[in-house]
């Protein structure tokens, strides 16, 4: 995604340079100029969006604003917004580049200091007042899901639901579970969804009166082609949310024989970076993880699915891990829930690929020929590899620096929920080395094979070992 707007009339802010799209490459964001025919300056104040699918592009422009006035109020009370919509048929010509940079003066914006931010109206409703904090609104098919700091005095939950068009509704039953609740939606009402709609949280104080949230734009993602909307796979919605949740859903995943679902999720799942998490809005639950329990019925078919397994892992924890080093250049008190969020979500998905490939070789009835155990050892230090760079990263760019920054009491806290998941994801890391040599002795699997130049070798996994032990170990005094 590029985006393309103008310093100091751009109400972008330096927080834009640390979305996890921006962090990895995918968005890049482009500063230009803008003049009249005779070369006058101007000031940038049109918007447009040009979606691209294929040979396919659709065009979207007009007023419309990303403003309380626009989105979260009636055209009494705010502003009537409009944009026009053309379709592949009217742009098979259009150039985006050319459109929106008409004078070729782009350039990518790098750094937060070059960005000049236009002073702010401030007509953004404030939380402060509101008895529930409201962060995310989303229609997920025929269910609503909410994100909510609910006060735990607080009862008798609604959602209060207001349409463009004037439409309300109150949805009364609902599921919560910390701070997510959800909604089941009425059929009859679900194409209400497909234009702007507003929500608030209700409830009910302990004095009787009434509770209410901020009012947030409900999320209801259309298929731009045939303007239906899409559903979000929901366990990639809860795997978002926390490390207990990603550990779960995993564990979920990896117990039937739908490889390509797992593929999938680990190819769309992306954590995203949240530099002050440290609110109830981050769950403190503690991963566990169930020993990979649902692959044993596979068998020696393991060593199959891990091989096609191998490629989504890889991008899985190599975007997180550019992740985790983004975070360490701001490390805060704040940020630990989801910097361990991450790293438990990553470290997670390499402990399954080495248990899938240990219960796949522990299942083996005959001998694995040279090819085959060569294969095996290129994976292996593959994932050992990235594992020591987020253990590197955990203590050396992220703790240590913390430490110097902030009060030992204040890191304590933050990292003391995750701490037994931490230490009993090393273990398992750690563990894997001694089952595979308990599968070289005679009769087994890997008698007589070698690990030659690998990762497992006797002086450099040694080594690998006591670095890694010692790292952990640094980590735990440092936060314990």
């Amino acid at each position: 995604m590029v985006i393309y707007t103008q310093n100091s009339i751009t109400n972008l802010t330096a927080h834009w340079l640390d979305h996890h799209s921006v962090a990895d490459g995918r968005t890049e964001i482009r500063l230009c100029r803008y003049a009249d025919d005779e070369g006058r300056a101007q000031p940038l104040h049109a918007k447009g969006i040009v979606v691209q699918k294929g040979r396919d592009r659709w065009f979207a422009f007009g007023s419309a604003n990303f403003t309380s006035p626009a989105l979260l109020r009636s055209a009494n009370e705010g502003n009537v917004e409009t944009i026009i919509l053309l379709g592949p048929a009217i742009n098979r010509s259009l150039d985006p580049e050319r459109l929106f940079d008409p004078l070729s003066s782009s350039a990518r914006l790098e750094s937060k200091a070059d960005l000049r931010t236009s002073p702010r109206n401030d007509e953004e409703p404030k939380s402060a007042g509101y008895d529930i904090l409201l962060s995310e609104a989303l229609l997920d098919g025929e269910v609503l899901r909410l994100e909510a700091d609910v006060p735990s005095e607080i009862t008798g939950l609604s959602a209060a639901i207001d349409t463009y068009d004037g439409y309300t509704m109150t949805l009364h039953s609902c599921f919560a579970e910390d701070t997510s609740i959800t909604f089941k939606v009425p059929p009859e009402a679900l194409g209400r969804f497909n234009e702007s709609s507003v929500v608030k949280l209700m409830g009910v104080n302990p004095d009787r009166s009434q509770a209410e949230s901020n009012p947030v734009l409900i999320v209801n993602i259309l298929d731009i082609e045939v303007g239906a909307p899409t559903r979000r796979q929901p366990h990639i919605y809860d795997a978002q949310q926390s490390a207990a949740k990603f550990v779960s859903v995993l564990n979920s995943l990896l117990s039937g024989e739908d490889e390509q679902r797992l593929i999938e999720f680990l190819n769309l799942c992306d954590i995203p970076l949240a530099y002050d998490s440290a609110s109830r809005l981050i769950r403190r639950e503690k991963p566990v993880w169930d020993g990979g329990v649902g692959m044993r019925a596979l068998g020696e078919r393991n060593l199959k699915f891990y091989k096609r397994l191998h490629e989504a892992t890889m991008w899985f924890c190599e975007r997180h891990l550019k992740k985790l080093q983004r975070h360490a250049k701001q490390p805060s008190p704040g940020s630990v829930a989801n910097f361990l969020h991450i790293f438990l979500a990553a470290g997670s998905v390499l402990r399954a690929q080495l248990e899938r490939l240990m219960q796949g070789l522990e299942a083996r009835s005959g001998p694995l020929d040279r090819e085959e155990w060569f294969s095996c050892r290129a994976h292996a230090d593959a994932y050992f590899d990235v594992f020591e760079k987020m253990t590197d990263c955990l203590l050396n760019s992220y703790v240590k620096p913390m430490q110097r920054l902030y009060e030992h009491s204040q890191i304590k806290e933050e990292f003391l929920p995750n701490l037994e998941s931490l230490g009993g994801l090393y273990d398992d890391m750690l563990g894997f080395r001694p089952r595979i040599d308990r599968l070289r002795s005679p009769s087994r699997p890997l008698m007589s094979l070698g690990y030659f130049h690998s990762v497992l070798s006797d002086k450099t996994w040694q080594r690998y070992e006591h670095k890694a032990r010692a790292n952990i170990g640094s980590v735990m005094r440092a936060v314990a």
